[in-house]
């Protein structure tokens, strides 16, 4: 079984407060965020397509911006994580997607990776790529056969 890691559980976190933001949960949601995320810390989207900004935005209230934001742009906004990678004891990859929609059938899929920043049990910086190898390719990550390696393991 392994062992939960402080650091991915930071960014897990984020994740759960996101989606709770998104549900409608905006102060507890946003609290959370504001103990995960450093005020001073860089949030970098990967395009301006979810909230009509390409950032960077600051701290927990740059993120409740951007969600806010994608909100008034797209009656469904989702961002789901579909790994948590750990890459080093502070930083953390996230492979997922972004899905979004208009009524009437407008929308977008994509398939994002991310990279987390961590200083202690605070997210320092975020930088959002379209491309997952090349999130793993920032963190020196790559992907092995059964699951992704640092790139200067043997």
């Amino acid at each position: 079984m392994e062992v939960p890691r402080p650091d991915v559980e930071v960014v897990r976190g984020i994740y759960n407060a996101v989606r709770d933001y998104l549900r409608g949960d905006r102060e507890g949601a946003g609290r959370r965020l504001e103990e995960l995320i450093a005020p001073s810390a860089s949030m970098v989207p990967s395009s301006a397509l979810a909230s009509g900004s390409v950032g960077p935005s600051r701290g927990a209230q740059g993120m409740v911006a951007l969600l806010s934001e994608a909100q008034e742009r797209w009656s469904m906004f989702e961002p789901v994580a579909d790994e948590f990678i750990f890459a080093s004891p502070d930083t953390v990859v996230v492979l997922g997607r972004v899905s979004a929609s208009r009524p009437g059938g407008q929308g977008y899929a994509v398939t994002v990776g991310q990279l987390w920043q961590l200083d202690g049990h605070m997210v320092v910086a975020m930088h959002s790529f379209q491309s997952q190898d090349r999130a793993l390719e920032a963190a020196g990550v790559t992907r092995g056969e059964s699951a992704p390696r640092r790139s200067e393991d043997p």
